[in-house]
């Protein structure tokens, strides 16, 4: 039998310590890595959800969709179809604040996000968006995000579309989003 003092036993146990400190972190440093992956996953899976619900709802409301990216003029006093224009603005822009902030704390790659970015400047050429901007569903997202967005406006030096709405339309906005409120069930309903 090997006799062992004590000062081996001790470096024996030292160096078992150690091992086992190595392979925690090891197992640790593998856990992060799943975590990371399967967080990127649900990232892309949260992004598809979204955009996947918001092409329905421009399927449901395809013709005001269709007249806001071509353009199209709203008459003023069709306000409910403005106000709908100004929804489905405000649904793409909760989708654009979704991958902005997946895009900072970084879940969302820098391509996914500057693809989305990029694909505003037409959306900023509307003048229904200057309605959105200045509607309740823009005062709703975050300070963060809305500077960016304005960052993004002011870089691609845009030149608001005057065919899209009147100047009386323009002011009407704040009666619009307030009237939701005070329109028939059915109607609300339609909105929706």
């Amino acid at each position: 039998m090997v006799d062992l003092d004590l000062s081996t036993i001790s470096n024996l146990a030292e160096i078992f310590s150690a091992s086992m400190i190595i392979v925690s972190l090891l197992f640790v440093g593998f856990q992060l890595r799943a975590a990371n992956r399967s967080t990127h996953a649900g990232t892309i899976q949260s992004v598809t959800d979204t955009e996947t619900r918001f092409i329905a709802l421009a399927m449901d409301y395809a013709d005001i969709w269709d007249r806001i990216l071509s353009r199209e003029a709203f008459a003023p006093e069709s306000r409910i179809e403005i106000r709908r224009g100004v929804m489905l603005i405000n649904f793409f822009m909760i989708d654009c604040e979704n991958r902005f902030r997946q895009f900072k704390v970084g879940t969302l790659d820098e391509a996914s996000w500057h693809a989305r970015a990029n694909n505003l400047e037409n959306l900023f050429r509307c003048s229904i968006y200057d309605l959105w901007r200045k509607s309740p569903g823009a005062a709703s997202r975050s300070v963060e995000f809305l500077a960016c967005i304005d960052k993004l406006y002011t870089d691609m030096d845009v030149e608001p579309d005057t065919t899209t709405t009147t100047t009386t339309t323009t002011t009407k906005v704040t009666q619009i989003e307030n009237a939701a409120s005070r329109t028939e069930p059915e109607t609300r309903e339609s909105t929706i």
